[in-house]
C-alpha cells in the first residue's frame, strides 16, 4: 500500500451508504441549531464529501448534526430533533445503514 492510500485508510471515517431499499426509510426532521453550553461529538461520517453527519450528545440529549459544505466555503448547519440518547443512538445506526435519510 502506497503512503497516499495509507493516509487516506488511516484518517478517513465512514461514508454514507446509498439508501437501501426495501421498507419505508426514516425521514429525519432538519433544525435550526440549538445552542448548548457543551456539546460531545460521539461519532462522525467523513467530511471529505459535501454533506457529513455527526452523532452528539448534549444535556443528557442525543441528536444528529448535518453540515452543508458549500462551494465557496461556506457551511449550512442543522440539526435532528434531541431526544432520549438511545433514540439517537438507534437514529444513527439507521442512518449510517442507509435505512435514514
Amino acid at each position: 500500500m502506497g503512503i497516499a492510500a495509507d493516509y487516506l485508510g488511516r484518517f478517513h471515517s465512514i461514508h454514507l451508504p446509498s439508501p437501501q431499499r426495501g421498507g419505508q426509510p426514516w425521514r429525519i426532521t432538519w433544525n435550526a441549531p440549538l445552542h448548548a453550553d457543551r456539546v460531545r461529538v460521539r461519532a462522525w461520517t467523513c467530511d471529505c464529501r459535501a454533506v457529513f453527519y455527526e452523532l452528539c450528545h448534549a444535556s443528557g440529549q442525543g441528536f444528529i448534526r448535518k453540515t452543508v459544505q458549500g462551494e465557496h466555503g461556506q457551511r449550512m448547519v442543522s440539526e435532528s430533533d434531541r431526544v432520549r440518547v438511545k433514540d439517537a443512538q438507534a437514529l444513527w445506526e439507521a442512518l449510517i445503514s442507509g435505512h435514514a435519510r
